[in-house]
Formats: structure tokens, sequence, C-alpha cells
């Protein structure tokens, strides 16, 4: 059993039973046979591994396993599972211990920004990557960045944003009548692209301002967002992000 992916700001990825979004990291059984949790341990501190003990979970092959950082300290194995601390996205590790005392995982945490996760390469297993788009429960399917400066990579983005107005007087109106500034974004490549958990921001400290939702741009497609603080974000209506253009 390994840890694949960690979560340690979350404000909007993952709703727990309450409505609150706590801290979250996520199990997967690496073996071909089920594994019984009972007794493994979670902590955010090496010198007191037995933190947190798990109730009698059976994580079968291949299953993904979320576990909320919230410090509610939940061990009922029919509901979501909690742990009694934390995680510090500033600098903090998990670790994460069998019943016996031997150290499954290790994953240390270095300014984790908000509603952005750390979690394994699903082709390199070894390798951590920065999701954007987090798969809390599932596999980590979707694009992931090597480092936190994400403009180092925006060169192989197959989306870019290919046109904007920062103040629309009559160009273009939106469905309430109203003229917003708005941005105008193009899929440069051969391949439909999943928009799921990209973001739009004016803020550079804050790229995950406006985050798109479920909706596939195609090859050369063009797709407008308005930037009129409406934030609308229903993919068979028009796109309305959070902020307005200065």
């Amino acid at each position: 059993v390994i840890i694949t992916e960690v979560m340690a700001s979350n404000s909007h990825t993952l709703a727990d039973e309450d409505g609150d979004f706590p801290d979250w990291l996520e199990l997967r059984n690496n073996m071909d046979i089920p594994v019984d949790l009972t007794g493994y341990m979670l902590s955010d501190n090496r010198e007191d591994p037995a933190r947190w003990v798990f109730p009698q979970v059976i994580l079968q092959p291949g299953e993904y396993l979320v576990v909320f950082a919230s410090g509610k300290d939940r061990r009922d194995p029919t509901a979501n599972l909690h742990a009694n601390f934390r995680i510090n996205k500033q600098e903090d590790e998990i670790i994460l211990t069998s019943a016996g005392g031997y150290i499954c995982d290790i994953v240390n945490i270095d300014n984790l920004p908000t509603d952005v996760s750390y979690g394994r390469d699903l082709l390199l297993p070894d390798r951590w990557l920065y999701f954007v788009a987090a798969t809390p429960g599932a596999e980590n399917s979707t694009y992931g960045f090597t480092s936190l400066d994400f403009t180092q990579e925006v060169l192989a983005s197959p989306v870019h944003i290919t046109e904007l107005l920062a103040s629309n007087s009559y160009i273009l109106a939106d469905e309430d009548g109203a003229y917003p500034d708005w941005i105008e974004i193009h899929n440069h490549s051969n391949n439909p692209v999943d928009l799921s958990g990209y973001s739009l921001s004016d803020d550079q400290d804050e790229p995950f301002k406006w985050i798109f939702p479920e909706i596939i741009i195609q090859p050369d497609e063009y797709l407008l967002i308005f930037a009129s603080s409406k934030d609308t974000r229903e993919p068979a209506g028009n796109l309305h992000a959070n902020f307005n253009i200065n």
C-alpha cells in the first residue's frame, strides 16, 4: 500500500460529509491481493508514527482510498475516514506505517498551493507531479506539472490565450445584455482537450482563481470566457469568470 496523492489546502476540490473541505490524502493497494489495513498507521510526525490508526478496512487490489486529514478523528469503516491531524501546506511529511511497524511510504510536502494536489505520475510512479485537476479516489490520469513554476511548461500547452478585450462597450454582449470584458482561448493541437481543472486568473499569486467546468475544446476550436465577475460555469451556456480585467 502506497500514498498516491495528497492535497494540503482544499478549498473546493473535495467536500466531506459535513460540507467542509479538509486536507486529504489517497492510498492505493498495489498488490494483486486484498490488504487488511487494520492497525496501519498515518502520521505527520515520524517520531510518532502511530498518531492515527486505521480501523478494519479491506483495500482490494488496485483500489484507492481517500483519508481526510481534517483533525476530526473518525474511524467508522462504513463512512469517510478522518485522521486526527491536518497537513501543513508550507512544509510537512506524511508517513504511512504498516501494522507491524514497517514504513510503507513517506511523502514530503513543500509549499503546496491551494487546490493543487501532489501525486505520483501514472506512467512513472516514482516521479511526483503537481496536479491542477486532482483525482481523489482515482488514478492520476490528468496532466501534471513537474514544478510549481507552471510558466516553464506553458509552451507545451495545447491551449493558449489568443485574444482579450479589457473594456467592452459595444463589441460583444452577454446573455444579460451587458458588455463585460472577455478572454478567448484556442486549442491549437490536433486532439480534443478536456478543460476540467484548467484555470484562469488575473493574479499570478492565485493562478486557480477561476476553474473551468467539465468541457471539451475540439482541435482548432476557439472558446470565449466573459471576465464579468458573474462566476458562471454551466458548460451548455456562456462561461463567466469571477473577475474583471483592469
